[in-house]
């Protein structure tokens, strides 16, 4: 049986390219999502940027993130499709714990493919601070027939009805976004905790639970996102202690799941991520994810 429309397996590489960062300007250089087998490659450019925001500070009057990105697709046939835009401006304000709520309203816009949609709703980051207010969070994963757990107290990233709408282009739907992700403070570290997308694949509703998270070491972040990982399958829990979340953030081989590095200076940030055993929809849904939160909150 065929995959359904925008379901197509891809396996190999995700996203891949980098963006600039030159004070609060962040430059996407044509950053790639899907793999050259694919029917075809999408290429974003353009920038985000911010304005009053500054890392370990309440954000000041009027502080906002610019969006303008284009998408331009590299076809298998050799030719180009142009899909659109995303742009809009994403207010910033402190929460009453002091972090940072971004509340969104950006619009895709792709006139060939009839996309005029919205993302709206709410996401709360991280402080980032020692002295942050701190949740107890643990993550699981199965390995070798054994469960492996993870605790900590980390410091969530929430998603208040966030909806990333509809595109680049038709093939990618409208994702809703719940749960959370959690900061370890200590070690920078990003954990998934909860977090849901769900979202419509020809008529059917689908909704992915991720797990993993994204384990930093010094200079990049090593990245393990799973979908809809079966964790009811371990007997024996296993202890895994604070700081070796990159025992965890591996996917094994039968996973559909995004793995690789994103790797983090003061002057840009670089993705290399493949993906194993996913759906178009993963794919699109986890990167979009990734601009809307991981670029614009990088300081």
């Amino acid at each position: 049986m065929a995959p359904a429309f925008g379901q197509e397996i891809v396996n190999g590489r995700a996203v891949s390219g980098d963006v600039t960062i030159s004070g609060d300007v962040f430059t996407f250089n044509n950053l790639e999502v899907l793999n050259s087998n694919f029917t075809y490659v999408i290429k974003t450019s353009g920038t985000l940027k911010r304005a009053g925001l500054q890392a370990g500070k309440a954000p000041a009057a009027n502080a906002n993130v610019v969006w303008d990105l284009k998408f331009e697709a590299s076809l298998k046939d050799g030719g180009t499709a142009s899909y659109g835009s995303w742009a809009g401006s994403v207010a910033a304000a402190a929460d009453s714990d002091g972090r940072i709520a971004y509340s969104h309203t950006l619009t895709a816009i792709n006139r060939a493919s009839k996309i005029d949609a919205k993302s709206s709703g709410k996401l709360v980051s991280p402080s980032r601070l020692t002295t942050a207010k701190t949740k107890d969070v643990s993550v699981e994963k199965i390995s070798e027939g054994k469960k492996l757990k993870y605790s900590v107290k980390a410091e969530p990233m929430t998603f208040n009805a966030l909806t990333i709408g509809q595109g680049p282009n038709g093939r990618h739907p409208e994702v809703k976004v719940s749960g959370e992700m959690a900061y370890e403070v200590t070690t920078k570290d990003w954990l998934v905790n909860g977090l849901t997308f769900t979202y419509n694949a020809k008529g059917k509703n689908v909704s992915d639970k991720l797990s993993g998270g994204m384990a930093w070491d010094g200079s990049a972040y090593q990245v393990a996102f799973l979908f809809n990982d079966d964790l009811s399958k371990g007997s024996e829990v296993l202890d895994v202690k604070s700081g070796d979340l990159k025992n965890l953030v591996v996917a094994p081989s039968e996973a559909s799941s995004v793995t690789g590095r994103i790797t983090i200076d003061s002057g840009k940030i670089s993705f290399d991520l493949s993906a194993q055993n996913a759906n178009e929809a993963q794919v699109m849904n986890l990167f979009k994810f990734l601009v809307m939160t991981l670029v614009p909150m990088n300081s």
